[in-house]
């Protein structure tokens, strides 16, 4: 699998594991609670594959530093 979130973090999107290490993903965060014993929000600019299952930034803001505006 292959979960990605936005640039800027509009779209909401959590990951989760249930108490056998399942892993879950779902925009809203009801669709979590009472199945998830772990809940985090997926990071902004990020993307996660399934092959090496470790987060990945593909997007950095640099308009947020001071100095690039």
């Amino acid at each position: 699998y292959f979960v990605a979130r936005d640039h800027m973090g509009i779209i909401p999107l959590y990951m989760g594991w249930d108490k056998n290490g399942t892993f879950y993903v779902a925009s809203e965060l009801k669709a979590l609670e009472g199945t998830c014993t772990k809940i985090e929000l997926f990071p902004p600019g990020h993307y996660l594959h399934s092959s090496d299952g470790e987060l990945k930034k593909w997007y950095s803001r640099d308009w947020m530093e001071y100095d690039a505006v």
